[in-house]
């Protein structure tokens, strides 16, 4: 289900507006830049870390694994923590990713495998600050103006840049929370997918 997902992604690639399209390849030049050897750790910046920031991070290394990018590591975090939302969960789990809970803990922590034979996603709400979160030398990338507006400098970030999703919380416990939270998760994932083919191109992986 996730590779027929996945394909999805791919051919609605062309539909990417141009201007988004000119953001995504100043970021896939930066990540180019910023890589040694391969490798680079990206930090995904959200406010709660419970929504735009975990869609980013899973989409991210699932695509990074795809293009062959082994060394790119993903990282999420927020300016608050709460608990990755159920919504988030669901529309990952719909696309084909299987969801396990790890412990009944409020902010639970999970793992979201993707792909047979590799090590699967662990996401949980945390702080920018907190670990396995890199220390230094990596990219931030704010998925919320919100989240930029709190925290404009990153403390050891080398760069950041600012690739901005709307916020599906204003669904929340309405009737469209489902199909909000599904487009949000496709458009990531069409991103993250165009991204990291820009970056396997330039590498020449």
């Amino acid at each position: 289900m996730l590779e027929k997902f996945k394909s999805h992604c791919q051919q609605q690639a062309a539909q990417i507006p141009q201007e988004r399209l000119s953001l995504l390849a100043s970021l896939a030049e930066n990540m180019v830049e910023m890589q040694e050897n391969g490798n680079l750790h990206l930090l995904w910046i959200d406010t709660h870390n419970s929504r735009r920031s975990i869609f980013c991070q899973v989409w991210a290394k699932c695509w990074a694994m795809h293009y062959g990018l082994r060394g790119f590591k993903m990282y999420s975090g927020g300016t608050k923590v709460e608990a990755i939302h159920t919504n988030t969960l669901d529309a990952l789990n719909n696309a084909g990713l299987f969801v396990n809970r790890l412990d009944a803990r409020e902010n639970a922590h999970y793992q979201l495998y993707y792909q047979e034979g590799e090590a699967p996603v662990a996401v949980f709400s945390k702080l920018l600050e907190d670990a396995p979160n890199p220390k230094d030398h990596f990219l931030g990338i704010y998925t919320s103006a919100t989240a930029k507006e709190r925290v404009p400098t990153i403390s050891g970030a080398r760069l950041t840049f600012s690739l901005l999703y709307p916020d599906p919380k204003s669904a929340d416990g309405s009737l469209e929370e489902e199909g909000v939270y599904a487009e949000l998760n496709e458009q990531v994932a069409v991103e993250m997918g165009v991204l990291f083919g820009m970056v396997a191109g330039k590498i020449g992986v």
